[in-house]
């Protein structure tokens, strides 16, 4: 049966009982303008096979999903009134059904970013992304550091060349030193902030340019504290053309990766996680620059 229209207030819970489990329900809710919107389910027990239509003011079908997910955010480009119908499975069993969500509005932020500054923020509502801006004047290479560990957010990359980063997770700098190191070109780029699936958290993360790297200098022990345990040390050296290196950890406990440097990000050449008594030995078969990145499993 096709249930009377019901209009909807943005923001706000709504439960529906279906007494009969085929059913075609149709919300009335009003876009005065564009505007973005989240579909967020809040429970019952319709199945995965029950289905959203986004129906635009014009009759024509802009976006479908299951009411089951976590959905958006969609941008309603057509002011008016939109329906949304929620459709039951032809095949569906015989048995009373609920639902209940909200359609929640979505704001995103927006604010600059300083390489090297520590910059904390937070995905406060489902949907929201948070961007930060920033603008090289020349050629860099950077390094994403995540300082708390937001396994259910991602942060993407974009810039004068496209995307650099398609949203990669805040845990992946823990990985290679491949995956948070990026070398660009001048120009101005956004880094976005996003949630998993409409989940909230709170985030924190450092951009820094492997110019600022510590300088090392061979034979010199070097002893840092990691605080906190989450952030990485950068250091960069200078070897000539077939100097070979022994890499002598005098502690235990961090995750060592060792990057080279030529005018490009030249790909990584050791990780490893270090024990007290492990060493390794480098070749350094191409004279150049080279990046350290120190860190805690």
């Amino acid at each position: 049966y096709l249930g009377a229209s019901t209009p909807l207030s943005s923001g706000a819970p709504f439960t529906n009982f279906f007494s009969n489990s085929l059913f075609t329900v149709a919300y009335l809710f009003n876009a005065p303008s564009v505007s973005r919107l989240f579909y967020q389910f809040l429970g019952g027990n319709v199945s995965g096979n029950t289905y959203l239509r986004w129906v635009d003011p014009f009759g024509g079908v802009a976006y479908q999903s299951s009411a089951r997910d976590q959905y958006g955010p969609v941008t309603l480009n057509l002011a008016g009134t939109w329906t949304l119908l929620v459709e039951s499975y032809v095949h569906e069993s015989p048995v009373e059904r609920t639902l209940e969500f909200a359609l929640l509005p979505v704001t995103d932020g927006l604010q600059s970013l300083t390489l090297g500054a520590v910059v904390d923020g937070a995905i406060a509502a489902p949907g929201q992304t948070q961007r930060h801006t920033f603008t090289l004047p020349t050629r860099a290479s950077l390094f994403f550091d995540a300082l708390l560990p937001a396994n259910s957010l991602g942060w993407s990359l974009t810039g004068p060349e496209g995307t650099v980063i398609n949203r990669q997770s805040f845990q992946a700098d823990e990985g290679t030193l491949a995956d948070s190191l990026r070398d660009l070109p001048p120009g101005d780029y956004t880094l976005a902030v996003s949630g998993d699936n409409g989940r909230t958290n709170a985030y924190q993360f450092r951009l820094s340019s492997l110019a600022t790297a510590t300088p090392l200098v061979p034979e010199v022990p070097v002893a840092e504290e990691l605080n906190p345990g989450t952030e990485a040390r950068l250091y960069r050296f200078t070897a000539a053309a077939g100097t070979r290196m022994f890499f002598d950890s005098l502690t235990g406990g961090t995750r060592i990766a060792l990057s080279q440097l030529r005018d490009r990000v030249d790909g990584q050449l050791f990780y490893a996680g270090l024990s007290q008594d492990q060493f390794l030995t480098l070749a350094v078969v191409v004279g150049d620059k080279f990046s350290f990145a120190a860190w805690l499993p």
